[in-house]
C-alpha cells in the first residue's frame, strides 16, 4: 500500500515549509516507519507507511 501525497499538499496541511516536511519524512524513514520511492519528474513520490498495525506504548 502506498500514498501519493505531494510535498506541497503536506506543507499546506501541516502549515510548514519544505524543509520541515523533508526533515519529518527523513525522521520517519530513519525509524523504519516510512519508505519513500522516488518517481520520475512531474510525478509525486510514493510514500509507503510501514508497521501500520503495530501499537507503540
Amino acid at each position: 500500500m502506498y500514498i501519493i501525497y505531494p510535498d506541497q499538499d503536506l506543507m499546506d496541511e501541516m502549515n510548514c515549509n519544505s524543509f520541515t516536511v523533508n526533515r519529518l519524512k527523513k525522521e520517519l524513514i530513519k525509524h523504519n516507519l516510512l519508505l519513500e520511492e522516488n518517481m520520475p519528474s512531474g510525478h509525486s513520490d510514493r510514500l509507503y507507511p510501514l508497521r501500520v498495525n503495530e501499537i507503540y506504548k
